[in-house]
């Protein structure tokens, strides 16, 4: 099987376990989750016999691979590569097979296929480096001195055993058989123990080199031998005194030349090679090791099927009867597919009793139960039964009929009665004392209810004046559906007082008083001097709770257009006056803050800790026409100021934890 073929089968088996999950969803009667657990082992049955089916080319294929470079080589025709890596000591004198065999046991041999690749990816760094250089350098040592072109080295079968051997006979003899990383024997005789080393010790090296080679041995020197055609991936230093033959990366002195090189390939084809070898046999146990985890989820799905089946199987329902309004019927609790045992009829006063029933439908007892179920009485009425009477003492309050019901039957409330001064608590069995009635229980005689009260203290209500600008008036206190007694007029310089007002009708003081009243005064303005006056217009900002006041009608155009709200013309200011009021900003709060004053002490003072003066903003009547009353507000932040002609929206403030500050300016009156 492929590997997408393996892919789609654990996705299958993924979605079937997925569809187990939550068998009390069958409710069509059907067999539920139990058709799944066939289909479940199927599909189980299945994936286990594409698993075997893989086994013995999965067991050969890893028996292959546990073989490493050795079965590699045999495959290849490189047989005395092979027979260095069997070696007991009777061809090289050394047990080579013996050091392999512990370094396997440890899991870190060098035989492994995957360590001689990358000992290929430490010759092919070594090519780079050689590419690199171009010419070797000119050492006195070197055959022929150096100066010569260096070409890429080359790999043979022969020398890549003798570097997987040497590697693990070095950690071996070492008195170790851990390797500290994959890829350390196979650099030793390039750059020291460690893969990441070798650029740094190629470079480092050559930066130091001084022209001289060290007693025929150094890492930069090795690489960088013109004379050296071939390598391995692993060995210890070079001996450079071989002026006669080609260089190998090997500790070629142990051994006489008895055994042949095998191959001889470049990196890259050798590399290919060796992939080629490796490729199927991977795949062979990556299909098994795919197929037998398709096989372990196909498992967990049916063991999953298996047991949604039983719980479903297994699962008990409550059966209710509902009387409606008959004597008690027990619940039952039946299993999945039993049926509900038909109980003793029950009985109630007045009615006859015509079965239980499903909703609209009676109910058959020989139905088998599948999920929780409430089976409802129907009655109906008996004929025979007797009439009664209900009657109502309502104790001084509004009368209400009396009421004829069938013996069993139970009364619907009547409409709750009312009585001034005094709250209905309900129907009583007797005129004091007694139990409350409860209106669901049938009726088995005649009766008499009772209402009882409850007497509450009559309601008051505020009615205030607001005098718009002239003398104060009390606001009084009035008990609910009494009358607001006139108060005298008020004054106001300048004006004549003519009248008071609810919104725009003129109030009647003969209208009872059923809610909180505001009332306002009403004025004509007498002749008076013309006097040139500017429009203050008030803007809120939602945001931050400020109110601003400005005459300029493009700053407050501009500020609407910003999202502040206008609320129209506060006051008038006079166009001039001997009392200005000045402007201040406060930017180190969030939204900025407002401040106006007539005091040039305080005025100096906010500007001392930092406040913006933002000259005259206008000017107070010298007349002391209309007041602006000041508020402040030491809960927030911004907007803690308020200004404002209205009394009424003054006492407001105070009332809600604002503190009065006095009179701020006056503006010019009607």
């Amino acid at each position: 099987m492929t590997r997408g073929k393996w892919a789609a089968a654990l996705a299958a088996v993924a979605t079937l376990a997925a569809g187990m999950v939550a068998p009390a969803a069958q409710a069509d009667g059907s067999d539920g989750p139990n058709a799944a657990v066939a289909e479940a082992k199927a599909a189980y049955d299945r994936a286990v016999s594409d698993r075997d089916a893989l086994k013995p080319a999965r067991d050969k294929a890893q028996a292959t691979l546990d073989e490493g470079t050795i079965g590699y080589f045999r495959a290849r025709g490189a047989d005395d590569a092979a027979r260095i890596l069997t070696d007991d000591g009777s061809l090289t004198g050394h047990d080579y097979a013996g050091d392999i065999r512990k370094m396997k046991a440890e899991g870190g041999s060098d035989t492994r296929l995957d360590s001689m690749l990358r000992g290929l990816k430490a010759i092919r760094q070594m090519n780079k480096f050689r590419a690199e250089e171009g010419t070797s350098p000119k050492v006195s040592d070197y055959p022929d001195r150096g100066g010569k072109q260096l070409k890429p080295l080359l790999v043979t079968d022969g020398l890549m055993a003798v570097a997987e051997a040497h590697g693990d006979r070095n950690y071996v003899d070492s008195g170790s058989t851990t390797h500290y990383g994959d890829f350390s024997n196979e650099a030793e005789n390039i750059c020291g123990d460690w893969e990441d080393g070798m650029a740094a010790c190629y470079y480092g090296e050559k930066e130091q080199f001084n022209g001289v080679d060290s007693n025929g041995a150094g890492h930069y020197l090795n690489i960088v031998n013109d004379e050296l055609q071939y390598a391995g991936s692993g060995d210890l230093v070079q001996d450079f005194s071989m002026a006669s033959d080609p260089l190998y990366v090997t500790q070629r002195q142990y051994w006489d030349n008895t055994f042949s090189q095998g191959r001889v390939m470049s990196v890259d084809d050798y590399e290919a090679d060796v992939n080629a070898y490796k490729a199927p046999l991977d795949k062979a146990v990556s299909d098994y090791d795919n197929a037998a985890k398709a096989a372990d989820n196909a498992k967990t799905a049916y063991d999953r099927a298996k047991a949604a089946a039983d719980a479903w199987n297994n699962a008990m329902f409550t059966v209710s009867f509902d009387t409606g309004g008959g004597s008690d019927v027990k619940a039952q609790t039946v299993r999945r597919g039993g049926t509900v045992s038909k109980p003793t009829d029950p009985t109630r006063a007045g009615y006859l009793f015509g079965g239980w029933y499903q909703g609209d439908t009676k109910y058959d007892f020989s139905t088998p139960v599948s999920a929780d179920l409430t089976l409802s009485a129907h009655w109906r009425a008996d004929p025979s039964a007797k009439i009664f009477t209900v009657s109502f003492d309502p104790g001084n309050g509004q009368m209400v009929s009396e009421r004829s019901v069938r013996a069993g039957q139970a009364i619907s409330e009547p409409k709750a009665p009312t009585r001034s001064g005094y709250v209905f608590d309900g129907w009583y069995t007797t005129k004091s004392g007694g139990s409350k009635y409860d209106f669901s229980t049938p009726v088995t005689a005649d009766l008499n209810l009772y209402a009882h009260w409850t007497a509450v203290a009559p309601k008051t209500f505020t009615v205030s004046f607001d005098t718009a600008g002239g003398s104060k008036v009390a606001s009084q206190k009035v008990r609910e559906g009494a009358r607001v007694s006139e108060p005298a007029d008020p004054t106001r310089s300048g004006h004549s007082f003519d009248g008071w007002y609810k919104g725009d009708a003129k109030y009647d003081f003969s209208t009872p008083v059923t809610a909180d009243l505001t009332l306002t005064a009403r004025w004509r303005a007498q002749s008076a001097p013309v006097v040139r006056t500017a429009a203050m217009h008030r803007l809120y900002n939602p945001y931050t709770g400020e109110h601003f006041y400005t005459a300029d009608t493009t700053e407050r155009d501009h500020l609407t257009g910003l999202g502040w709200r206008y609320e129209g013309v506060g006051w008038k200011a006079p166009a001039k006056s001997s009392t200005p009021v000045y402007r201040l900003y406060n930017g180190h709060v969030r939204g900025g803050d407002h401040h106006y004053t007539t005091s040039a002490s305080e005025r100096d003072h906010l500007v001392s800790v930092g406040w913006t003066y933002e000259g005259v903003g206008w000017y107070s009547d010298d007349a002391r026409g209309v007041p602006l009353y000041r508020q402040y507000n030491p809960y927030a932040r911004t907007g803690t100021h308020n200004y404002t002609a209205s009394e009424s929206e003054n006492g407001h403030l105070l009332a809600v934890g604002w503190r009065g500050e006095g009179i701020g300016w006056y503006g010019v009156g009607d």
